[in-house]
This record gives C-alpha cells, sequence and structure tokens, in this order.
C-alpha cells in the first residue's frame, strides 16, 4: 500500500494485490477510517491487481483494509495510520540578498517559512527551527557560530549559500565543526554544473531516469572547496559546487541572478525541497513489526 499523486487537496492511495493461487474474480476490498466505512471496490485479480482510493488530503485516518477472501480466512486486514503532518519550519538569514526564490520553494503547505535579515535576526528562533539557510552573509559572528553549533548537536539542518564579500575565515571555523570541506578563497571562472549524484540521499528518489544531458546551468565564478567529498552536484571538471550530509549542506558559490541561472534550473526545486523535507523526519505510512524504527518526537 502505498501513497501515489498526492495533491493539496486529495491523496490517492494504492493498495497492491498479488496472488499466488488461481485467478480471483471480484474480490471484495474494503476501506475503513475507524469502525467507518469509506470505501468499497472489487478487483479481478490473475497475479497482480490495484485498488484505489481518493482521500481527503491532511486528514488523520486511523485506518484499515479488509478484503473478503473465502479460501483463507485470517490475515485479510492491514491496518495503516495517516496523521497530519507538521509544518517544516525554515528560517533564512539574509543580508541584501534575494530569497523571493526560497519562498516559491519553502510554500506554506508544507513548510513553514521565516525570512529575516541578520541585523534583526532574533536569536531565540534559531532552536525551534529544522532548517537554517545562511543566505550569502558577509561574516558569521561568534555568537550566531555558537548557537548553528548548539542547535546542529540538537539534529537542526544547515544550508549555507556564501557571498563574495564573505569572511571565508568564519564560514570555514563553522565548516569545520560541521564537518564540510573548507571553502579556498582562489576563485573558479565560467563553469557548468554537468554532474548529479544520483545516490546521494537528497536526490536518490528525486528522478524518474538518470539524464545525462540537460541544460546545464551555469556559473560566473565560484570558490573551491577543499576537497570533493560528500559531493551532490557538481561542475564539468569534477569540483564540488554543492556538497554536503548528515544535515550539513553548503553550495561553492553565491546562487544570485547576477552569478548564476541555477535559480532558473530545473535541478534547483528538487535540491532545496529535499534538503527542507528530510530536515524533519515525518512519520511513515506504516511500520514493520520486528524490525529497527525509529521516529521523531516533538521536545
Amino acid at each position: 500500500m502505498f501513497i501515489n499523486s498526492p495533491s493539496t487537496e486529495t491523496i490517492e492511495l494504492v493498495v497492491r494485490l498479488k496472488n499466488f493461487g488461481e485467478a480471483t474474480d471480484d474480490l471484495s476490498v474494503s476501506l475503513y477510517n475507524h469502525n467507518e466505512l469509506l470505501a468499497k471496490t472489487t478487483v479481478s485479480i490473475e497475479n497482480e491487481a490495484d485498488a484505489n482510493f481518493t482521500l481527503a488530503n491532511n486528514k488523520e485516518i486511523n485506518g484499515r483494509i479488509q478484503i473478503e477472501d473465502a479460501g483463507l480466512l485470517y490475515d485479510n486486514t492491514f491496518y495503516f495510520n495517516i496523521g497530519q503532518n507538521p509544518k517544516i519550519k525554515v528560517l533564512s538569514i539574509n543580508e541584501e540578498s534575494d530569497d523571493s526564490y526560497l519562498k516559491r520553494i519553502y510554500t506554506d503547505d508544507e513548510f513553514d517559512y521565516i525570512s529575516s535579515e541578520i541585523d534583526a535576526l532574533n536569536f531565540n528562533l534559531i532552536k525551534d527551527q529544522n532548517l537554517i539557510i545562511l543566505n550569502e552573509l558577509e561574516s558569521l559572528s561568534n555568537a550566531l557560530i555558537s548557537a548553528l553549533i548548539e542547535y546542529k548537536n540538537d539534529g537542526g539542518y544547515i544550508l549555507t549559500i556564501p557571498s563574495f564579500k564573505t569572511n571565508l575565515n568564519t564560514y570555514n571555523q563553522l565548516f569545520n565543526i560541521l564537518s564540510l570541506s573548507i571553502l579556498n578563497r582562489s576563485l573558479v571562472l565560467n563553469k557548468r554544473v554537468t554532474s548529479i549524484n544520483y545516490d546521494h540521499p537528497i536526490l536518490k528518489n528525486a528522478f524518474y531516469t538518470r539524464v545525462t544531458n540537460f541544460q546545464y546551468p551555469r556559473v560566473d565564478k565560484s570558490y573551491k572547496f577543499s576537497y570533493n567529498n560528500n559531493s551532490i552536484l557538481a561542475f564539468e571538471d569534477g569540483s564540488v559546487f554543492l556538497q554536503g550530509d548528515s544535515g550539513s549542506y553548503a553550495f561553492a558559490s553565491p546562487i544570485n541572478s547576477e552569478n548564476s541561472n541555477f535559480k532558473n534550473s530545473p535541478l534547483i526545486v528538487p535540491t532545496l525541497y529535499n534538503i527542507g523535507k528530510q530536515s524533519l523526519k515525518l512519520p511513515k505510512l506504516y511500520y514493520t513489526i520486528g524490525n529497527p524504527n525509529s521516529v521523531a518526537v516533538k521536545a
């Protein structure tokens, strides 16, 4: 059972049935919320068939799927839960930098997005966030670095977008603690982003196929990371454009329109969206008993 084609109003619940015996005609499949029958359908199944149900989105359901199988009178009920997912909290800290593209990605149906200028930052907001974006800041104060380290130790996610006015010493002080490759001051000119790490957890399920020839985003100027580990997106020469793992991520250059057309690239949405979605471990549709399972508890 899985959710397919979710929209803001509805979700499609797909129940996939497999038959290992003789072909079955008109197998009854019922969907319940508690003891309330929501829908009922029949399927004809030779080897495999789907039963589809349409439900209201973001409605809490303590459900069960039940089949009526005359040949097997037990184990015909499958329990599941659809909860109301909390909004993921994203804080963008800006310094004369445009964050309108971030607002279009972190929309209010799934995210609680806050934008703050560095000079007006309320430090009390930091501990409540799931993802913090350092959006082209010129320097990181000792107070901000300390707050970010404490936040990261509590499981927070941090995404860094540098500026060409950046004080790299303060950034690298943070990067060393976050186990990110440090930025070198030497600038590299005129590159294209041509490599996607499809196996990275951020992009693992973001694409239907692995594309080798797409509209490559360009970057006019870029810093260079000290090593190429944990690459998510890379330039044509193999150097890293976006690195990160375990909740710490960093671009090698500003992604403003003056320096790059990455904001207009189809890569930006799945990349930034998935960083945001993975910053809060939302509950799964169901869990299998007997396997190690972990859930996030709001504290």
